[in-house]
């Protein structure tokens, strides 16, 4: 091509044609420099496209990690609602003094039991390595960053910080004191069943166990909800960038 154009050119010169000379080379020019503008335009449209690729991956991964959480959310929910349930069942025994069934034995010895969330990081981490403005939504971003730095860790650092601290600190030293703990089948029997149910400490233990894991399990559930709905906006505009 470019040897074409030269030869056209040598021939304009050739003949004195110098103004149809100046001419040409002005719209060949012109054209080289559309050419480049056009590539540009290509490579620029093939940039976006790889970045849009990107962010798609990188919101399906965030995604993925987030189903997980709820799921590790309803099986976290579901399981300290039985304890619940579980301690419930022991202060009845305590408020109407009834007497000891070999039953209970399972109820003691989940006492000192909740269930600790495990969230996985990994697709936040490498959204901060990648930089959290790859996400072209900016509601969506803070909505993703505000799950991860804040409602996620407030039941990592703070309510099952709150449960082993109090366990640590309260519930182990009582339960080592009072109960036998049966190892082979979890559970427990206490030393002296009609003496411990009349102690108060035992009941200020249940009680709080009780109020503690119940907010757990209603934070929890507003936990759920949130998940839910971020889920279905990563879903949304996972759809809308494809």
């Amino acid at each position: 091509m470019i040897k074409f154009f030269r030869n056209i050119r040598k021939k304009l010169l050739s003949e004195g044609k110098t103004t149809n000379y100046v001419k040409y080379a002005i719209g060949e020019i012109v054209l080289v420099v559309i050419g480049i503008l056009i590539a540009l335009q290509i490579n620029n449209w093939n940039e976006q496209r790889k970045y849009k690729n990107l962010e798609v991956s990188m919101l399906t991964e965030i995604r993925a990690s987030l189903q997980e959480s709820l799921h590790e959310i309803n099986d976290m929910i579901q399981r300290n609602e039985k304890f619940v349930d579980n301690y419930t069942i022991l202060l009845d025994h305590i408020n109407n003094n009834l007497p000891y069934n070999k039953s209970l034995d399972f109820y003691f010895g989940q006492l000192e039991h909740w269930v600790s969330p495990y969230f996985n990081y990994s697709a936040f981490d490498t959204l901060k390595t990648l930089g959290a403005e790859l996400i072209s939504n900016d509601s969506l971003k803070k909505r993703i960053i505000r799950m991860y730095d804040r409602d996620l860790e407030f039941l990592v650092n703070d309510y099952d910080k709150s449960e082993w601290n109090y366990s640590t600190a309260v519930v182990h030293p009582f339960c080592s004191k009072n109960l036998e703990r049966d190892i082979k089948n979890n559970n427990a029997f206490p030393n002296d069943y009609n003496k411990l149910m009349k102690t108060a400490e035992f009941k200020n233990i249940v009680t709080s166990l009780i109020v503690m894991r119940s907010d757990g399990v209603r934070r929890s559930q507003d936990l759920k909800s949130e998940l839910k709905n971020l889920i279905e906006g990563i879903s949304r505009e996972i759809e809308k960038l494809n």
